[in-house]
């Protein structure tokens, strides 16, 4: 009776924190794309490119597909993309994983699905704005 209470209460502590917006390593998430249906995705990532001053600095979790540039760059950039409810139309959001990672030998395969987490950044050079999330973590693919 005692393992099952025990079972019990580590069961409901788990629920609590996988319920209440905290990801791997017990971040707290604060925006959480990664239960969002597609059409909701795809609009709250215009959203982050439209208004990206009011996510910076929050932690974002989101769901998709992975893609690395690779071409004419001094270093891939590795991107988190999404399509709306028709899969007609596409965006994405670059990631930084957090740590000393080399691709592709620590990164999935592209065209995996993907769910990442890091805080969003977004940086303005007076002509584009670049947005992603830095200090990002892998959580699963497969």
């Amino acid at each position: 009776m005692k393992i099952a209470k025990k079972v019990g209460l580590v069961l409901m502590i788990l629920l609590v924190f996988t319920q209440s917006g905290f990801c791997a390593g017990f971040q707290k998430v604060d925006v959480d794309l990664s239960r969002l249906s597609g059409i909701m995705v795809y609009s709250e990532v215009y959203n982050m490119m439209y208004e990206p001053q009011k996510y910076a600095g929050k932690t974002v979790r989101m769901k998709g597909m992975f893609y690395a540039v690779t071409e004419d760059r001094p270093k891939p950039v590795f991107a988190c993309i999404v399509q709306d409810a028709t899969a007609c139309c596409m965006q994405g959001l670059e990631f930084r994983l957090k740590g000393n990672y080399k691709y592709p030998t620590d990164y999935p395969p592209v065209f995996s699905e993907i769910t990442v987490s890091g805080t969003f950044f977004y940086e303005n050079d007076g002509w584009f704005v670049n947005i992603g999330l830095k200090d990002a973590v892998l959580e699963a693919w497969r």
